[in-house]
């Protein structure tokens, strides 16, 4: 596999490295269709919230991608160990999908403080 050169935002600003699109961003700007993003944080950042965001069945040629979030908003009783483990699940098999050389180094849910 190659291993492909990670740019940071003080990269980016350096004069001597040109910028370079690596992504899309999922912000819309008033003259243009998209934004870009040139950093493998931001590439990654936006992925994860797509894939978040989908609905399985949602892509036509990808139908198993998404973690149909969008489903669970209104349920009452949602077991939230095993909603874990299929998110954990989910990404590790869309990050295969996303990007053949995106490695997951840690993948952790965090719980919410209950208000009440």
């Amino acid at each position: 596999m190659a291993q492909r050169t990670i740019y940071g935002y003080s990269d980016l600003t350096n004069s001597t490295i040109k910028k370079k699109e690596i992504g899309i961003g999922l912000d819309f700007l008033p003259n243009s269709v998209f934004t870009s993003t040139y950093t493998t944080n931001q590439s990654t950042k936006n992925q994860l919230i797509n894939y978040l965001l989908t609905n399985p069945g949602e892509r036509p040629f990808s139908p198993y991608f998404g973690a149909g979030l969008k489903s669970l908003v209104f349920e009452q009783n949602v077991d939230l160990d095993s909603l874990e483990d299929s998110l954990k699940e989910g990404i590790e098999k869309a990050a295969l999908v996303i990007d053949q050389g995106l490695a997951l180094k840690k993948l952790e849910a965090l719980k919410a403080a209950s208000h009440g």
